[in-house]
């Protein structure tokens, strides 16, 4: 090197004007829509109260279990194994008060032997009595009943109803609507910053505005989490004395009133996830898919479509393929013999451990949001002008008020442990 000829190295830190990139780099979760996106394009009706109420009604089997057979109405004598009946005779079944409320005289009904359905004892309902276990449905035989066919009877279920010429008219049944409801909630992101932060030039952009989006998607991944997983509670603030709300979310939805459709494959069963997987949940869509349309969208995080994707490739019992429902989104579209489930990613049940490996699972046409309040940024007018509480900054927030609406919990279901080993 030439003597006198300086580098980098001779100036001081101070001298040296640093090198930054122009833009703020951010990693989010890949995510393929979030649910409040989707509950946007469902329905959604404008609220006009914190609380909400509604009702829905679930077509009844109109069937049950028989808890005994007897020759008289008093349910003294049980019918024997080898017991016959003539066509005329009666037929008194001890059955739950469940039961007997969906039977009324007139209605034609079998009881049927669960293990042989083709046993079966025809009649026609000449009584029906509510006393909790002990209540009875009478029958008269249409048809002589061949031995054994009454004592192996184990269900009773309507076949119609007959009436004579001229009869009067009959008696009608009626099923109560199940009442629902769930409360808005307020979901608040503040943006404040002082007056020389706002001011003060960044590298990577304005400070403002940076801090504004970023607010924003905290604003949204909450509603998000509160659409899953919020529990609703009603209560007061114990520092403003005014009332405090947060909105049921799909899953303790459907913990409160189908908790039979929440599954586990981990505490389960016992196989690994190859051994076991496929039967387990085509045991558990098919009670899914027993009611509703024939399509659902299921949510899900990764490690879920792993199992699914591994299961694909060792049976080839499942199809998978790309498509877009009839509400317009992408999706991989599941073909399983009961129905199509339209599977879309979750980046928040991917990006968190414990809730990589699950799968909720919904009816389109039975979900929906009311907005109380749509999302909006307000800010005051504290900037330049001093305001209410002379802030010497910018005081902001996104606000949203709003509840979600759940219909039919049957046609919902919510999966754990899919794609993992089985530890039962």
């Amino acid at each position: 090197m030439p003597i006198g000829m300086v580098s980098t190295g001779t100036w001081s830190g101070n001298e040296l004007r640093d090198s930054y990139d122009s833009i703020l780099w951010r990693l989010y979760p890949q995510s393929d829509i979030p649910l409040t996106t989707y509950l946007a394009r469902g329905k959604k009706r404008k609220q006009d109260n914190a609380e909400y109420r509604y009702w829905s009604k679930t077509a009844q089997t109109q069937c049950g279990a028989l808890t005994g057979k007897y020759e008289e109405s008093t349910l003294t004598t049980a019918y024997g194994a080898g017991d016959t009946a003539a066509a005329g005779a009666e037929v008194h079944c001890k059955v739950a008060a469940a039961t007997v409320a969906h039977f009324r005289v007139g209605h034609v009904a079998a009881l049927v032997c669960s293990t042989n359905l083709t046993q079966q004892v025809f009649g026609i309902v000449t009584a029906v009595s509510t006393n909790g276990a002990n209540s009875r449905i009478s029958l008269r035989l249409l048809k002589a009943a061949t031995a054994g066919y009454i004592y192996n009877a184990d269900y009773i279920d309507i076949i119609g109803d007959a009436n004579a010429e001229g009869a009067a008219r009959p008696d009608s049944l009626t099923y109560a609507a199940t009442e629902l409801s769930n409360y808005t909630q307020i979901f608040r992101q503040a943006v404040l910053m002082s007056r020389t932060q706002m001011r003060t030039p960044l590298e990577y952009g304005d400070a403002y505005q940076e801090e504004r989006a970023e607010q924003q998607y905290y604003h949204a991944q909450q509603r998000e989490m509160a659409a899953y997983f919020g529990e609703k509670t009603k209560t007061t603030d114990p520092a403003t004395g005014k009332p405090l709300r947060t909105t049921q979310g799909a899953v303790p939805f459907l913990v409160e009133h189908a908790s039979d459709n929440c599954f586990n494959y981990v505490t389960e069963s016992e196989l690994s996830w190859l051994q076991g997987g496929d039967g387990w949940l085509d045991e558990k869509l098919e009670v899914l898919f027993r009611y509703g349309g024939q399509e659902r969208l299921a949510i899900c995080g990764s490690g879920c479509l792993l199992g699914i994707d591994q299961l694909v490739k060792q049976n080839g019992s499942y199809q998978l393929a790309e498509g877009t429902t009839t509400w317009g989104l992408k999706v991989v579209k599941w073909k399983t013999p009961f129905g199509v489930l339209n599977l879309k990613k979750s980046g928040l049940f991917t990006v968190k451990s414990f809730r990589r490996y699950a799968m909720l699972v919904l009816d389109p046409a039975n979900i929906g949001t009311r907005t109380f309040e749509p999302t909006q940024y307000q800010t005051g007018p504290e900037l330049r002008k001093g305001g209410e509480i002379g802030i010497d900054g910018m005081i902001g927030e996104w606000l949203t008020e709003e509840r979600f609406e759940w219909h039919f919990p049957e046609t919902m279901g919510y999966f754990e442990g899919v794609g993992l080993d089985g530890a039962a």
